[in-house]
């Protein structure tokens, strides 16, 4: 049944993903965009990433979503989860869903916060927070100091600024440091930060972890605390080391993602 919801989005959605207009999103995503583009500020990002991130919360029906950097990326994702509470009502999971986005960068959080609409304000919330750093074995990044403990189903990583306000990039930590103690699978989407997607290559290896050139994307597979071999010699070995180092995909996010691992 997975794999022929995805196969549907496949032929309807994706028939050319580089080439989407306005007119192709669906009707409640355009009405997101158009709501973000009057209220933020925020650079935004091209139709195609909108589509992916707004599609893949619809497929995946988290239930806790934490975003890493809010801005209108927020909007399309609070859009996708509302959707899907009111297209499946017996999903009594949705009565109850979060989705927590951090800032650093208080002009940011007091304009996000002002601007999320009246529909999303059960579920939505914006947390400023300061930046701190965390590691994990040889893994050192930016973390968000105050992060609302939720039992996370999806993470969005676009923020915060890779070198913490250092000038040295390193990485966005926030996803790694959530995994060290998941117990439950958690997947997440990094938007062009090729720092973050190494360092997940790192911690999880290349077969939960890939990278989507065509739109500067990374991806990490539902994983848990014991998916991280980058403490554990002989998975480094047999992973890391054996075939090169991170699986590039030639094909579009999408495309390729087999829902049936989530």
């Amino acid at each position: 049944m997975i794999k022929k919801v995805l196969n549907k989005i496949k032929r309807t959605l994706f028939k050319s993903p580089l080439k989407i207009t306005y007119e192709d999103l669906p009707a409640s995503l355009r009405e997101a965009i158009d709501y973000a583009n009057q209220n933020s500020e925020s650079s935004g990002v091209s139709y195609p990433d909108y589509l992916n991130l707004y599609t893949y919360v619809k497929n995946i029906k988290p239930q806790y979503v934490l975003e890493c950097g809010t801005g209108k990326s927020t909007i399309v994702i609070a859009q996708a989860m509302l959707d899907n509470r009111e297209e499946n009502p017996d999903d009594t999971r949705l009565n109850n869903m979060k989705l927590i986005s951090m800032e650093d960068k208080l002009e940011w959080y007091e304009q996000s916060k002002t601007n999320i609409p009246e529909k999303f304000t059960d579920f939505v919330e914006v947390h400023h927070s300061p930046l701190s750093t965390d590691s994990y074995s040889l893994i050192t990044g930016v973390i968000y100091e105050n992060k609302p403990d939720y039992p996370y189903d999806f993470i969005f990583v676009d923020g915060p600024d890779q070198s913490g306000g250092t000038g040295i990039t390193q990485c966005d930590f926030d996803f790694i440091q959530y995994v060290k103690k998941a117990t439950k699978p958690v997947s997440a989407i990094i938007d062009n930060r090729k720092h973050t997607i190494l360092a997940c290559t790192l911690a999880f290896g290349q077969t939960k972890v890939s990278f989507y050139p065509n739109e500067a994307l990374g991806f990490v597979q539902p994983v848990t605390k014991e998916d991280l071999i980058i403490d554990d010699k002989l998975a480094i070995r047999s992973t890391l080391f054996l075939n090169g180092f991170i699986t590039l995909q030639k094909s579009l996010f999408l495309t390729t993602y087999d829902k049936s691992q989530a």
